[in-house]
């Protein structure tokens, strides 16, 4: 598996290191073109982290799972409340297979519609 960088520490920290990923301004309006954009259906996060935007997005009504490579933030994502919603696998991107039922081509960014359209390809 890869390297990754996200260690006890930083995972620990996270949401000290980037407050501005955290602020209201930014998660509310990122939450709501979210939860629009999955509408009744399921959606998949690539690099979930500590959840920040998974957990609220299921508490607005959407299936989420993740892939996350880093152990410190899935353990900081899972002694969130709320996370016991939100699926997780460790992986990276390119390599994780997700055992779960989403079609999630809408709502990913083009390079990971590209890792995505890979996957599916090379199995």
């Amino acid at each position: 598996m890869p390297e990754t960088h996200f260690d006890e520490w930083i995972a620990q920290h996270y949401h000290l290191l980037w407050p501005e990923l955290f602020d209201p301004a930014f998660v509310e309006p990122t939450l709501d073109f979210l939860a629009d954009l999955a509408g009744s259906g399921a959606a998949l996060e690539f690099g979930i982290g500590t959840g920040r935007i998974a957990i609220p997005l299921s508490q607005r009504g959407v299936s989420i799972h993740g892939i996350e490579l880093s152990h410190p933030m899935i353990a900081q994502l899972q002694a969130q409340q709320g996370a016991a919603n939100v699926g997780v696998t460790l992986g990276d991107f390119a390599t994780t297979s997700v055992d779960v039922d989403i079609l999630a081509a809408d709502f990913l960014l083009p390079f990971q519609r590209a890792i995505v359209a890979r996957r599916l390809l090379i199995g």
